[in-house]
C-alpha cells in the first residue's frame, strides 16, 4: 500500500510537471522522434527572378542579348541547327519537322516536304539560303528530317579529303549507329539501349521497361565516353557509356544479351518520372571557385540534363484533369561516374511573363551540344519554347543563376500552335480557336565565334544572337571588359 501511494504521488507530480511545460517543449513531444505529427509547410513564396518582365505577347523581348541576324528558313518548322566552319564560311544546317502542308521552295519553284535547310551565316546580318534537301512526306514527326550531323572528309579514315558528309534520320523510323569511315558505304554496327529494351528482356533499368532513347553526345575517343538521354519528357535516365566497349563488346548486333547491354555501362541515374532526359551535355574539369584551396573538389565533371515539355495547352489541365508537370534542366555531378548526383536546377518562372497564358509549349526543351569556348563550362544555354532562349551562369555550379534571355517576335510565317504540341500552318483543318500563333524556340546552338542560334518550331525562322552586358562580361577574356 505504501508503494502504491508513492507511485500515485509520483504520477500526480508528473502531471503537474507536464502541465507546467512550455508550449515549445510540448511541441517537441508531438513531433518525431517523440510523436507522430508531421507539420505541414505553408507556401512561403520566393524572391522574384532577377530579370526584367518580357514585353507583351508576340513582341521581341531581350535581356543581356541582342539580335545579330535572321533567316526565314522558308517558313518551315525547325528543330535542330548546327553551324559548321566549312571552307572559309560558316554554314548552318537546320533539320525540320514535317507539317500538314509542304512549304514552297523559291529556289526550285516547287512545294517540298521539309527536310534540311542549308544557310550561309558567315555574315549574320546578311544570311543567304543556299539549298533545301527535301525530307520524307508526313504530317507530323513521322516525316521530315529533324536531326542533322555534318562532318569533314578530312576526319574520316576512308572518305574523300575536302568533301563534307551529312547524316540525318528519315522521319522517326529508327535510331541507328553507323560506321561512316567510308560515307558511301555505311555499315550497321549494333542495337543498344537500356537493359529492358532488348527482345525478351527479363529485367529493366529505369522506372519502366523499354524507355526510349532520345539524345546522345559523344565526348570523342580520347575521353572514351558517350552520354545517353532516355525518356525525353518523362521517366528520364542518364546513362554513361564506355565508347570503345559500345562499339566492340558484343557478338550479336541485333539480339544482344543482358551482359552485352551492360558491358559498356559505366554508370546511370534514374530521374524523377515527371521529367525526362532530352539532352545530356558533358562538362569536364569545371573549377569550383570556393574550393580552390582544397585537396578534393577543386574541379568537377558535370552533365547538363534537359527535359522536354510536350504539351501546348496553356499549362491547363488535360482531359483527365492533370496539369502538365514543369519541365526543367539539371546540373548533375558525374565526377564519380557510378554515382551521379544532382547539384543544381535550372528554372524559368512562369509568372514572370504570363508564359502559360501565351499558348504553345512552355518549359525546357534542349541545351546546346557543342564544346566551343568561350561558353563551354561557363554558361548553360537552353531553348525554353515560348520563353525563348535562356542563358544561365554556371561558373559556380552550386549556385547557377539566369543571366540573359531572348524571345523573338512572331512574324508572318509563325504557325499556329495547338494543344497537341505540334505546329499547324494556315489552312490545316486541325486548327481550332484554341490554337495560338506563338514563338516556340525549339533547339539552340552556338558557333566558335560566340554567336547563338535558335530554331523556331512554329516556322518563325533561324534567329542569330550575341550576348551583351553582364552576360558578355561573364565569358570575356581577362582584360577585355
Amino acid at each position: 500500500m505504501h508503494a502504491l501511494k508513492n507511485h500515485t504521488l509520483a504520477f500526480l507530480a508528473l502531471l503537474l510537471t507536464t502541465a507546467a511545460v512550455p508550449g515549445s517543449l510540448r511541441a517537441q513531444v508531438a513531433y518525431p522522434p517523440n510523436g507522430p505529427s508531421i507539420a505541414p509547410i505553408p507556401l512561403n513564396g520566393s524572391a522574384a527572378p532577377p530579370y526584367p518582365t518580357p514585353k507583351s505577347e508576340g513582341a521581341q523581348s531581350q535581356w543581356n542579348m541582342e539580335l545579330a541576324g535572321w533567316n526565314d528558313l522558308q517558313g518551315r518548322s525547325a528543330y535542330q541547327p548546327i553551324i559548321i566552319s566549312q571552307n572559309g564560311r560558316f554554314i548552318a544546317y537546320v533539320g525540320h519537322h514535317a507539317t500538314a502542308h509542304s512549304p514552297m521552295n523559291p529556289l526550285t519553284g516547287k512545294a517540298e516536304p521539309s527536310g534540311t535547310s542549308i544557310v550561309d551565316v558567315t555574315d549574320p546580318t546578311r544570311t543567304k539560303y543556299l539549298a533545301h534537301i527535301p525530307g520524307p512526306a508526313g504530317t507530323d514527326e513521322s516525316g521530315g528530317a529533324q536531326m542533322v550531323r555534318v562532318c569533314s572528309g578530312n576526319t574520316l579514315p576512308r572518305a574523300t579529303r575536302g568533301k563534307w558528309y551529312l547524316l540525318r534520320p528519315r522521319g522517326s523510323e529508327a535510331h541507328e549507329i553507323y560506321d561512316l569511315r567510308d560515307p558511301a558505304k555505311p555499315v550497321y554496327i549494333r542495337d543498344f539501349g537500356l537493359v529492358g529494351s532488348q527482345p525478351n528482356a527479363a529485367t529493366y533499368e529505369g522506372v519502366q521497361k523499354g524507355i526510349g532513347i532520345h539524345g546522345m553526345i559523344s565526348a570523342g575517343p580520347q575521353r572514351n565516353r558517350v552520354y545517353m538521354a532516355y525518356g525525353s519528357g518523362r521517366n528520364g535516365v542518364l546513362q554513361i557509356v564506355d565508347r570503345q566497349k559500345l562499339l566492340t563488346a558484343f557478338k550479336n548486333p541485333l539480339n544482344p544479351t543482358t551482359e552485352e547491354m551492360l558491358a559498356p555501362q559505366v554508370g546511370y541515374v534514374v530521374m524523377s518520372p515527371e521529367n525526362g532526359a532530352h539532352t545530356t551535355m558533358p562538362l569536364f574539369g569545371v573549377p569550383i571557385p570556393a574550393y580552390q584551396q582544397h585537396t578534393v573538389m577543386k574541379t568537377r565533371d558535370l552533365v547538363i540534363i534537359t527535359s522536354e515539355q510536350g504539351r501546348g495547352d496553356h499549362c491547363a489541365p488535360g482531359p483527365n484533369g492533370d496539369r502538365p508537370a514543369p519541365h526543367l534542366a539539371y546540373l548533375v555531378d558525374v565526377t564519380n561516374e557510378a554515382t551521379p548526383w544532382n547539384l543544381s536546377t535550372f528554372h524559368v518562372d512562369e509568372r514572370q511573363g504570363d508564359f502559360c497564358g501565351k499558348g504553345g509549349r512552355f518549359g525546357a526543351h534542349a541545351g546546346t551540344e557543342s564544346f566551343y569556348p568561350p561558353y563551354y563550362g561557363k554558361l548553360a544555354i537552353f531553348s525554353w519554347f515560348n520563353a525563348g532562349t535562356r542563358v544561365f551562369d554556371i561558373r559556380n555550379p552550386f549556385d547557377v543563376r539566369e543571366i540573359a534571355y531572348f524571345i523573338p517576335s512572331v512574324n508572318k510565317n509563325t504557325m499556329s500552335f495547338c494543344v497537341d504540341g505540334i505546329s499547324h500552318p494556315d489552312g490545316d483543318p486541325k486548327i481550332t480557336p484554341e490554337c495560338t500563333k506563338v514563338i516556340q524556340t525549339n533547339n539552340v546552338e552556338i558557333d566558335d565565334r560566340g554567336l547563338i542560334y535558335s530554331a523556331d518550331r512554329a516556322g518563325s525562322g533561324l534567329h542569330i544572337m550575341r550576348l551583351m552586358g553582364a552576360a558578355a562580361a561573364a565569358v570575356a577574356k581577362p582584360g577585355t571588359n
